[in-house]
């Protein structure tokens, strides 16, 4: 069974002031001092933990004095000699020694500083199972020690980390970035498309590479750190939003009393990247195209935006937040920020001054109070942003489940320990700061009106979906009996973009199955007829012909039946217009074969390319409207189709205009589900769609179509491009929202 914890035994009251304190200093900490303006700043390391604590004077020469034996009114009495003419009071000292005991920095001395060690590990690996669960974004894997190889290697590769190297560097860098911004324009012309950029042949060699350029990082951080004196205990691997990357323990920097080595450390891996992005956008600029080429734009492309979007931000824990923590010199800083949010937060709301663990330094409080609001609301953004990424990429595959459970798992760990916070909180205030139980009741309810506020607040609502940009009026010319086209097309059939009346035929296909069943049930048809014939003329001497007359003309009846819809579907492989207008090419269809191997065209049944092409039933073989009218079609699932109306605003993004947001209007929703899939949204791979034993692809769940009429100025659009449309669908309270998402993703009602 394991011990309860023994907490230290601290009392204030006046007969206890003058017996030993039963707590201790532990020996086996690290005490670096650091130099700052106007102070000396102390740095202590857990080895156990590995973790770093900032003291000022005034803090470690109270945890100097924790050795079991000196009394409080001592400790208070040495402050006072040493820091005249301020006092500590000992219900300061108290508070003091209670987060200190709490960070694990003393024990208590009624037991055995080893089993208190213990208990503490074993306290803080089971409060890290509710802390894993909430990081299931960000798993560390334990690594490798690479402390030899360093050593071995430093000596070779000292001349890297010089002043004169450092100064080529920075001309390095300056150089690439002055080649980018002075032949901009030939830079962005040079640039692939995204869908050239990412292909999934380019995989094999670019994983190796960027694997490559993240090694170097690290290796990166680990020499700088080596350079001023430190060492690198571990390099590991760890998923970030699933993704693998690397990771580099140098924290052995946070003892330099240096800040800008601390900060050169920090550094390193940014400018490993930098300058790697340097070389790589000269070498990219003057190779041709080829396999070298794409390798240095991706390591340009990797280097550059990992700079800015990631290793740079401050706001996550990566270079950036160690650089702006060695500058401002405050080791932990995120821990401190937060930890200062809430002391103002409990100050403002109950009156009472907040738990900080360790005081924090000389930094601005009201910026670090912004940081660590700052800090928080992006840590919420950026858990939200990946759960939303693994909810979309795992849509397409049914799995969206899977991301619903991740996700209530990781914000509600997040959730619960909020709560949990907020209620010990409470609690130690209640029990040792005077809480005003009006004052806790009045502001619990302020805030929890404040947060049913934001969940019942109307904020506009959006409806969307994926949209085609089409003819406007315009009648699709169906295939209603499978044919082949003409193998000369361009002299069997009309040509997109002329003009044609109602009733002309558009082209005529051609069914060599259809014609020889047709011949052969006419030539039954011609057989069965002479029979019946010559039954009737024998019906009054011959008994037996006369029984079977009626059992004849049935058959014939039959023949006559067959043989007629055999004509009705040849005379229908001559399409015709429906109406005057203009002969406006298809989208290209996924179901328009050729060949004995039935390989998918790319490319619309009137083209060139299309002569001798079988087309089957429901194939589009044409579109006739008017070509300067165009509309969006959208097609929207069930849930969200019920919140549309004629009239309502639309916002519509298109591929072939980045950044131009057009407007259009709702002009019809349809009443009845698509049967099928249309083929530019199912080419597109925009519905989510399962495709039947028959070949025919179908919506998931039930979706409608919705056309859009675009407000004037929208002229010099593509026929067939696919874009998003967003229908304002009037406002709805985060709540609304919530439950909309639990019906569509559960599939219950609430």
């Amino acid at each position: 069974m394991t011990a309860t914890p023994v907490r230290p035994d601290v009392n204030v009251h006046a007969g206890h002031r003058r017996q030993g304190l039963s707590v201790k200093r532990r020996t086996d900490l690290q005490i670096a001092a650091r130099p700052a303006p106007g102070q000396t700043l102390w740095t202590v390391k857990d080895p156990l933990t590995l973790e770093f604590f900032q003291l000022r004077d005034e803090e470690r020469f109270v945890l100097e004095r924790l050795d079991g034996r000196t009394t409080l009114a001592e400790i208070c009495d040495a402050f006072h000699r040493q820091f005249a003419p301020r006092r500590l009071a000992p219900e300061d000292a108290v508070r003091f020694i209670d987060q200190l005991w709490q960070q694990g920095l003393v024990t208590a001395s009624v037991e055995s500083p080893t089993q208190q060690l213990l208990d503490r590990r074993e306290r803080r690996s089971r409060g890290k199972v509710r802390q894993r669960l909430g990081s299931l974004l960000a798993i560390r894997f334990r690594g490798i020690n690479p402390h030899r190889m360093i050593e071995t290697l430093y000596p070779a590769l000292r001349w890297l980390l010089s002043t004169p190297a450092i100064f080529l560097y920075c001309l390095l860098v300056l150089s690439a970035c002055t080649l980018v911004l002075v032949e901009w324009e030939t830079f962005q012309r040079r640039l692939p498309a995204m869908d050239q950029l990412v292909r999934l042949h380019h995989l094999m060699w670019i994983i190796p590479v960027i694997a490559g350029v993240k090694i170097l990082h690290e290796l990166g951080h680990a020499f700088v750190c080596r350079h001023f004196g430190g060492a690198c205990r571990e390099v590991g691997v760890m998923l970030l939003a699933f993704t693998p990357c690397l990771y580099c323990n140098v924290s052995d920097a946070w003892l330099f009393p240096n800040k800008w080595h601390r900060v050169a450390v920090s550094a390193a891996g940014i400018g490993v990247e930098l300058v790697l992005a340097s070389v790589c956008t000269f070498l990219w600029w003057f190779s041709v195209p080829g396999p070298f080429n794409a390798i240095c734009l991706y390591v340009m492309i990797v280097c550059t935006m990992s700079t800015v979007l990631l290793n740079g931000n401050p706001l996550m824990r990566y270079d950036g937040y160690y650089i702006l923590s060695d500058v401002v010199e405050v080791p932990n800083l995120r821990q401190r920020a937060t930890g200062l949010m809430k002391t103002r937060f409990w100050n403002l709301f109950y009156g009472v001054p907040g738990r900080m663990r360790i005081p924090p330094p000389s930094l601005h409080r009201e910026l670090l109070t912004a940081f660590g609001i700052a800090a928080s609301l992006y840590l919420w953004f950026v858990l939200g942003a990946l759960l939303w990424m693994a909810y979309m990429l795992l849509k397409p595959f049914g799995l969206e489940p899977i991301a619903v459970l991740l996700a209530i798992v990781v914000l509600g760990s997040r959730v619960v320990a909020v709560f949990e916070d907020a209620g010990r909180e409470i609690s130690w205030r209640a029990r040792t700061a005077g809480l005003a139980p009006s004052r806790t009741a009045i502001s619990t309810l302020l805030l929890a009106c404040a947060v049913a506020a934001l969940l019942l607040w109307p904020w506009p609502d959006w409806a969307e979906a994926p949209a085609v940009v089409q003819p406007a009026n315009a009648q699709r010319v169906y295939v209603k009996v499978a044919g082949r086209l003409p193998a000369s097309i361009e002299s069997e059939s009309v040509r997109p973009f002329e003009a044609v009346d109602a009733g002309d035929v558009l082209v005529l296909l051609e069914n060599r199955e259809l014609e020889l069943e047709t011949a052969e049930l006419a030539k039954h048809r011609n057989r069965q007829q002479a029979r019946v014939t010559a039954m009737e003329r024998r019906q009054f001497r011959d008994p037996v012909s006369a029984d079977r007359l009626a059992s004849a003309r049935a058959a014939l009846a039959d023949f006559d039946e067959r043989l007629r819809r055999r004509q009705q579907d040849q005379s229908e492989l001559a399409l015709e217009a429906p109406r005057s207008g203009v002969i406006l090419p298809a989208a290209p269809p996924t179901s328009v074969v050729s060949g004995e191997d039935l390989p998918h065209r790319e490319t619309h049944p009137l083209a060139v390319e299309s002569a001798g092409a079988w087309l089957p039933e429901r194939t589009v073989l044409c579109l006739i409207g008017d070509p300067d009218e165009l509309e969006l079609a959208a097609a929207f699932v069930q849930q969200d189709v019920s919140r549309i109306q004629v009239g309502q605003p639309v916002r519509i993004a298109l591929p072939e205009s980045p950044g131009r947001i057009l407007t259009g209007t709702v002009a019809e929703v349809s009443e009845d589900a698509m049967a099928t899939t249309p083929d530019h949204f199912f080419a597109a791979g925009v519905i989510d769609s399962h495709v039947g034993r028959d070949g025919i692809p179908r919506p998931f769940e039930p979706t409608f179509m919705v056309r859009i009429a675009l407000d004037a100025g929208h002229d010099s659009l593509t026929r067939g491009s696919i874009g998003r449309v967003k229908v304002r669908t009037g406002t709805a309270s985060a709540w609304t929202r919530l439950m909309r998402f639990a019906r569509k993703t559960f599939h219950f009602d609430l």
